[in-house]
């Protein structure tokens, strides 16, 4: 019953135009990161497979570039980590 208090409670403050405004632009914004992580997990991985098949059209891919280049404190973490077998 507190759940469900609290959940319309808050579903009434996010309805204010000014909070549903920065709620929309904010999901959205963490919507961006989620696809760019989960991007460049996938692209990183590719790049790190002995695959001719999957590096080849990454290493050709613009897209793959930019996400990689991009991140580049990021990108060598996940390959020392997937080298030496490390755990986080």
């Amino acid at each position: 019953i507190a759940l469900s208090l609290l959940g319309n409670l808050l579903n009434m403050f996010a309805e204010i135009p000014v909070l549903k405004q920065v709620n929309a632009f904010a999901g959205a914004i963490l919507g961006f990161l989620e696809v760019y992580i989960i991007l460049f997990v996938l692209i990183i991985v590719g790049n790190i497979l002995p695959i001719e098949q999957i590096q080849t059209p990454l290493q050709k891919s613009s897209i793959s570039k930019i996400i990689v280049d991009d991140t580049p404190i990021l990108s060598e973490k996940v390959k020392e980590l997937w080298q030496t077998g490390s755990r986080v």
